[in-house]
């Protein structure tokens, strides 16, 4: 593995540590969480996408059979970063549409719309390679559906959202 990669995946270690280590109130699971909490849990899950997107362009073809391993329990391969990336981006779909229906659409934080936008371009991008595969994805379908409509209700606080909805839209076709 080259420095690069060791490096994102220190980091990416790093990040996990700090987050298992924060106090119950920030750490709570979804629903349970106040403001804070929401912003904090959304920003460590784009952050974790952000590098696992990193790490994958990175390694794009090398020969990840004959990677070194990591460290001696663990050997990275690009299907750890698409696990990664997926699962933060189903984190990221549940708890802003959990924050949107406590708190309401116009209590979103700007961090929030780039993380909507995050999250849906990785499910579109999981979405599509599951159709590559000729396998069902209507769970994240929906999901995708989900943010497009919390965008486009949050268009007139961030005219932003608008963009973000249209380059989804062409991205994974009208849902």
């Amino acid at each position: 593995m080259r420095k690069t990669e060791c490096y994102m995946f220190g980091l990416t270690s790093s990040l996990q540590s700090h987050y298992d280590a924060l106090p119950p109130a920030l750490f709570a699971s979804v629903g349970e969480l106040d403001m804070a909490g929401y912003t904090y849990n959304t920003q460590f899950h784009s952050v974790k996408i952000v590098l696992h997107r990193a790490l994958l362009q990175s390694t794009l073809g090398q020969d990840h059979e004959n990677a070194a391993p990591i460290n001696d329990t663990y050997q990275y391969t690009p299907s750890n970063s698409s696990k990664v990336i997926y699962e933060s981006a189903v984190y990221l779909t549940n708890s802003i549409l959990t924050y949107k229906e406590i708190f309401g659409p116009d209590k979103m934080v700007p961090l929030m719309v780039y993380s909507i936008y995050m999250a849906a371009t990785s499910l579109v991008n999981h979405v599509l390679s599951l159709h590559n595969l000729g396998a069902p994805a209507d769970r994240d379908e929906k999901r995708i559906r989900l943010l497009i409509d919390t965008l486009t209700q949050i268009r007139a606080h961030f005219p932003v959202a608008s963009r973000m909805c249209q380059t989804i839209l062409e991205s994974f076709g009208a849902p």
